[in-house]
């Protein structure tokens, strides 16, 4: 687990996006835990849901330093859906949120832990028109925040 913003983005930049993950459902159980995640810290911030530059709405001052960002957004290839993109620098400026000695913090687990394994086995996911979050051919209703809220982990990474 990176633990600096600099780790993260050097993270983010060796993802090897050119091999789709073997494990389609776990893929699946991950996205499924970071709508919960996201559910949980969209509540508490009163913000969108499920997409959302969680950093922002804490503490709009607090963002990661533009050169890793920009380092982050040249590996990302062109082909993956825009809101993958946003979460990858989302994640860095909530990681620079963390470190930085501003607001506490909610009691959460960290949003974007489950995009990042997604991401780092080589897949991404799309919204298709029908409202469902699509991650290869596993079609997940994105339904409401409401239906995702839970202090329990689900479901179960395989």
């Amino acid at each position: 687990m990176a633990k600096s913003t600099e780790e993260l983005a050097k993270r983010i930049v060796s993802f090897d996006w050119s091999e789709p993950g073997v494990n389609m459902e776990a893929q699946a159980d991950r996205m499924v835990e970071y709508l919960r995640r996201a559910a949980l810290w969209s509540e508490v911030l009163d913000a969108p849901w499920p997409f959302f530059d969680y950093a922002l709405a804490v503490d709009s001052g607090v963002r990661a330093p533009e050169g890793l960002v920009q380092e982050v957004e040249n590996s990302l290839p062109p082909h993956l859906h825009l809101m993958v993109r946003y979460t990858c620098v989302w994640a860095l400026h909530f990681r620079e949120l963390r470190a930085h000695s501003g607001p506490v913090l909610p009691a959460l687990p960290d949003p974007f832990v489950p995009l990042l394994e997604m991401y780092q086995q080589g897949d991404s996911w799309q919204v298709n028109g029908a409202g469902f979050i699509e991650v290869g051919i596993i079609g997940i209703p994105r339904n409401s925040r409401e239906k995702y809220v839970s202090d329990t982990p689900f479901p179960p990474i395989k």
